[in-house]
């Protein structure tokens, strides 16, 4: 195959097409990732103790026996990271939601694998990509859109049963460009980890909004999504063993 790379050209369209599409999708994954300490921080708070009339709310640090005890608890809108936990109260008796919530993707991602590995070996890598960037697309369209923690649960079940689309970025890689490029793009993919996580920490300093950050998620899926639909083709060594 690397023969037939050099006669069509290594570096062309189809090959900086497929770089982009990895990249973007690798740099979500990771935003993705990184974003779950920053949406299960609990908020800062205010407190009050009520068994003292002429008492004043001053700043207190969250626990478990504040929430037991007559001390008056209010969310902090100045300090506290705008996330699921701030809007849908997820701390004292619902502080296990967050919990349950990122548990619900990961054992998302464990079945989705075992239920995704041996697809794209009978069918093909082009059209299973294609089918799991688009459920992406309607499940980021419904994480901007969450109503209630159960709500969230679900879609983050179903975002991991999906996310093995990421997974494929290493087929992808190795199996669509030549191999004098692959190390290097591995090498683009890894540094993007970093990155990530510097987005994901300055997007919760200056914008704040959990809500914002999906839809952006969601914006880049659908173009991710666009780009496979429109470009992207059969692997060729897949092509090739069949």
């Amino acid at each position: 195959m690397d023969q037939a790379f050099q006669a069509v050209g290594e570096h062309g369209p189809f090959q900086k097409m497929t770089i982009i599409i990895v990249s973007i999708s690798s740099l979500l994954v990771t935003i993705y990732t990184l974003s779950f300490s920053y949406l299960t921080k609990l908020p800062e708070f205010l407190c009050k103790d009520t068994s003292f009339p002429n008492a004043q709310f001053h700043e207190c640090k969250y626990s478990q026996e504040l929430c037991n005890s007559n001390i008056e608890m209010i969310k902090n809108p100045e300090t506290s990271v705008k996330n699921w936990a701030y809007d849908f109260d997820l701390y004292c008796s619902r502080e296990y939601y967050n919990d349950l919530i990122s548990t619900s993707f990961f054992t998302g991602g464990i079945i989705g694998t075992i239920t995704f590995s041996s697809l794209p070996d009978k069918y093909g890598r082009k059209k299973l990509f294609q089918f799991l960037l688009c459920v992406s697309c309607f499940l980021h369209l419904n994480l901007f859109l969450i109503i209630s923690p159960i709500h969230m649960m679900f879609v983050y079940f179903l975002g991991g049963f999906f996310s093995f689309a990421y997974g494929m970025c290493f087929y992808i890689v190795s199996e669509y460009l030549p191999s004098s490029i692959t190390g290097t793009v591995m090498g683009i993919l890894n540094a993007l980890y970093p990155l990530g996580g510097i987005f994901i920490g300055l997007f919760f300093i200056y914008v704040n909004s959990w809500r914002m950050l999906y839809f952006i998620f969601f914006i880049f899926h659908v173009l991710i999504t666009y780009l496979t639909l429109k470009y992207f083709t059969e692997s060729p060594r897949w092509l090739n063993a069949m």
